[in-house]
């Protein structure tokens, strides 16, 4: 969960976290011990994919957001009469 802001990294850890709480919880049935940790496992999984898919979409909105800033000083550039720059 810690390195969720590493993007890539965070979710392939992530899903593996995931899975291998998945596969903690199963023989935690069957009698294993350890049982919490298979849960933190399981939930620190989903909670750092979920922060991982979050910072993208962040990523993704302020690349967006400050293209559309650069495009609007562009053209103000390019039309230094328009009334609206």
């Amino acid at each position: 969960m810690v390195l969720f802001w590493t993007v890539w990294l965070g979710i392939i850890l992530g899903v593996l976290a995931i899975i291998f709480g998945g596969i903690g919880l199963s023989r935690a049935k069957n009698g294993a011990p350890n049982k919490g940790m298979a849960t933190a496992g399981l939930v620190l999984g989903i909670v750092s994919v979920v922060l991982g898919v979050v910072f993208i979409a962040a990523i993704f909105s302020f690349g967006n957001s400050a293209q559309d800033q650069f495009d609007r000083i562009e053209y103000c550039l390019d039309h230094q009469r328009d009334p609206s720059c």
